[in-house]
């Protein structure tokens, strides 16, 4: 019995780190810091490992966020050139050439009728440094590994596209926007290309404005699906390849306590204080305006003014450049 106990206890317990190690896992980034990844190292399974921070899932609704949370580690099938017709729907370990050697890989999915109507992928990144992050800019490759018509009754569809969201607390996410969409047209037919990928569109240098405070974490999540309507037959296999993503540091980054935090960013100024705390900002003249209460959180105020302002919280003030 003693013999049987402790085996369970060490299997117990080897889970639990497996599973801690996968739930905190995250890409670490600083100010002024740039974070790549091509993928090219997670090989030429089916089931490959995604790199540390990146996660998968797929979901049978069209144009659907999932949370990072609770989403996969591993890609589920794996395709490069010649991609068939009969292809089965997931989370694809693409390669660009042969599928069993190409060294050259890519992220991504492919929707069938029912099924892996949205294919996400997600990243964590945490701001492991001292000072906030006030954007970062962002590349990446779509690249398009069967072609697909997307057609209903002999019809053209409307082809499937790439966006990228954004969450503070992988709860609810937001779209990041037209920058940051990319759609490929529906073909004349359903097929995969002698030399895989038969197309590549780039996000190339886009800002995404979301501040993240030392010791924080955003989450980005690219979701694959239909580009509009629900019909997702003869779909586009589509893979995130050769992402760069740059934290860029804020100005006018001051801190007034140990409590509390203020960045000036792109016309605004951005607050870290203490739940219930006032803030106020004024012009050099003394004219106040805007103010808001703390909310504990990332406070974003917009400020229609420009070159130096005062930003007082609680008792105390500070002068920032905007």
């Amino acid at each position: 019995m003693k013999k049987i106990f402790t085996k369970k206890m060490t299997i117990l317990f080897a889970s639990v780190l497996f599973s801690g190690a996968t739930a905190f896992a995250t890409v670490n980034i600083e100010a002024n810091e740039t974070y790549t990844q091509n993928f090219d190292a997670i090989g030429v399974d089916s089931t490959a490992t995604l790199p540390t921070g990146w996660k998968a899932d797929k979901s049978i609704s069209v144009r659907t966020v999932g949370t990072y949370t609770a989403a996969l580690t591993a890609t589920e099938i794996a395709a490069g050139n010649n991609m068939g017709t009969q292809a089965g729907n997931g989370i694809y370990n693409f390669g660009a050439g042969d599928f069993a050697t190409a060294t050259d890989r890519a992220v991504g999915g492919l929707s069938s009728g029912s099924k892996s109507k949205s294919v996400n992928l997600y990243l964590k990144l945490t701001n492991n440094g001292t000072t906030p992050i006030s954007s970062f800019t962002i590349s990446y490759d779509i690249e398009q590994y069967r072609a697909g018509n997307n057609g209903k009754d002999g019809a053209i569809g409307a082809g499937f596209s790439f966006q990228m969201y954004y969450s503070d607390n992988d709860l609810t996410y937001t779209s990041a926007g037209s920058d940051f969409l990319t759609s490929f047209a529906a073909d004349a037919t359903t097929e995969g290309y002698e030399s895989a990928p038969g197309d590549t569109k780039s996000v190339v240098s886009k800002t995404l404005n979301q501040p993240l405070a030392a010791g924080e974490s955003i989450y980005l999540a690219w979701n694959y699906s239909v580009t509009s309507g629900t019909y997702t037959s003869f779909s586009q296999a589509l893979g995130l390849d050769n992402v760069s993503i740059t934290a860029n540091a804020a100005t006018g980054i001051a801190n007034i306590t140990n409590n509390a935090t203020v960045v000036a960013n792109n016309g605004s100024i951005v607050v870290t204080a203490t739940e219930g705390a006032e803030i106020e900002v004024y012009t050099t003249a003394g004219q106040k305006i805007a103010s808001a209460i703390a909310t504990g959180n990332q406070d974003i105020i917009a400020v229609s003014a420009t070159g130096i302002v005062i930003v007082k919280v609680g008792t105390e003030t500070i002068k920032v450049v905007l």
